[in-house]
């Protein structure tokens, strides 16, 4: 039975196609997509939202999100079951991979930490269902009418903090998922209406070719917000067309330090930076492409990379990678060819993990200055005479740092943090082996989640009164 890419509550007798997905017999049925269609969907959402939404307690919104998540969270849930089933061919990764990372997306959406994160950024949820007091009289939080979510294909389930943040909002959603995964937001969508039917009523999923101008305009010209995740180019496309204000996403890049003193325990830092690398084939901005060893520790720099391949290997057995494209087979090919070039030049370079030219590669390299992989599983471990020098190690790619997976005492890291703030863009620092868990409240970009989707009014009190 094919495999939905479309919930478009509202509509009947949407009109759709059938294509096959991968090699494994798996279908997907796209919706045939039009600008009238998109508009229905729209229509459809906006007055759900009017209707069953706008005056909904926060407090139940929560709950709602809460229940679809502990749903799929079920090992037994038939929804995951249907996205192990289809996600492999969509996506490319393993069933296994699947299987692993799907439940690990829902889990931080628990009633308890929803409430603690809308809390976070509000200052209260009540302040979302209105007017509560301030110092200065009183402020009541207000969402968006509509919010549009374009998504990336690299990693599946990139659309779900933007729809659960969208709804604590009470705004309806339109979420436009990528060609490299198409299904997962529809099947969202749809068990979030087997759910609570009146949420599931006031958010649509639809998958149509990017940069398609006619059937993007009518999302662009209505949402009040776009959240757009993709290519720079993409941000910038969007930005140019859309009506309302867009929150954009471009390419990003992650790493991972260790401190000297981390170094201790080699075979917990392996485990958890293996962990880390292999989640969605590295494919994601989480994904550590580097790890810096600060030296002068118990375990040098090339005895944790020698560790790190042997763990790459280990976990590949667990969770395997997916088919290599022949661009990627091509790329990790082309990245240890290069690192065995150099070591037969008589630099001081070292190869460690799958003997094979196509495996888990870990590659040592003396230069701390940082450089990216091709991805695939593939991994730069350099040294850092301090800690402190990593800020200027990074150059030119300071402004593409996204988040910094580390390992040391906690008031080394914490200085490092505050010092990587000023002078890159990461906008998370978190234990090695949380790199691919953020949390609900991660400021992902540097900005606030729900913060960046509400508006405040405030009525102050005369003058003397509190």
């Amino acid at each position: 039975m094919p495999t939905p890419s479309y919930h478009l509550p509202g509509i009947t007798d949407v009109p759709v196609r059938t294509e096959p997905a991968g090699s494994r017999g798996v279908e997907v049925e796209h919706a045939v997509v039009s600008p009238d269609l998109i508009t229905q969907a729209l229509d459809s959402v906006l007055a759900a939202r009017a209707r069953r939404l706008a005056a909904r307690p926060v407090g139940e919104i929560i709950g709602v999100i809460a229940r679809l998540a502990a749903e799929w969270s079920r090992p037994d849930s038939p929804w995951l079951s249907q996205a192990a089933e289809a996600l492999p061919a969509t996506t490319g990764l393993s069933r296994q991979m699947i299987v692993e990372v799907i439940p690990r997306l829902f889990e931080p959406f628990t009633a308890e930490r929803l409430w603690t994160f809308v809390e976070s950024e509000t200052g209260g949820a009540n302040a979302l269902d209105g007017f509560v007091p301030s110092p200065w009289g009183e402020r009541h939080a207000i969402g968006p009418d509509l919010v549009a979510h374009i998504s990336a294909g690299n990693v599946p389930g990139l659309a779900l903090p933007a729809l659960f943040t969208a709804l604590l909002a009470k705004a309806a959603v339109v979420m436009k998922p990528a060609a490299g995964e198409p299904v997962l937001a529809a099947l969202v969508g749809r068990s979030l209406a087997e759910i609570d039917p009146d949420t599931g009523a006031c958010v649509a999923a639809a998958y149509w070719p990017g940069g398609t101008s006619q059937l993007d305009h009518p999302v662009l010209s209505r949402a009040d917000v776009v959240i757009v995740e993709g290519s720079d180019e993409t941000v910038a496309a969007v930005q140019r067309a859309a009506r309302g204000r867009v929150l954009g996403f471009g390419r990003r890049l992650s790493l991972a330090v260790v401190a000297r003193e981390a170094t201790m325990d080699v075979e917990q830092i392996v485990a958890d930076i293996a962990r880390d690398v292999s989640l969605y084939d590295q494919r994601g901005c989480l994904s550590p492409q580097v790890v810096y060893v600060e030296c002068g520790g118990a375990a040098s720099p090339t005895e944790i990379a020698a560790a790190l391949g042997d763990a790459l290997i280990a976990l590949a057995y667990d969770l395997p990678r997916g088919p290599l494209t022949s661009a990627e087979h091509a790329a990790v090919r082309a990245f240890r060819e290069d690192a065995e070039w150099h070591a037969v030049a008589g630099k001081d370079i070292r190869i460690f993990g799958d003997p094979s030219k196509t495996g888990p590669t870990v590659v040592y390299e003396p230069d701390p200055a940082f450089e990216p992989t091709c991805l695939s599983r593939t991994l730069r471990v350099k040294p850092l005479t301090r800690l402190e020098d990593l800020p200027a190690e990074l150059g030119s790619w300071a402004g593409l740092v996204e988040a910094v997976g580390a390992a040391g005492p906690p008031a080394r890291i914490r200085s490092l943090a505050l010092t990587l703030a000023k002078r890159s863009t990461a906008s998370r620092m978190c234990p090695l082996g949380q790199m691919q868990s953020p949390p609900v409240g991660w400021h992902h970009g540097g900005l606030p989640r729900l913060g960046s989707l509400l508006r405040w009014i405030d009525i102050e009190s005369p003058r003397g009164e509190t």
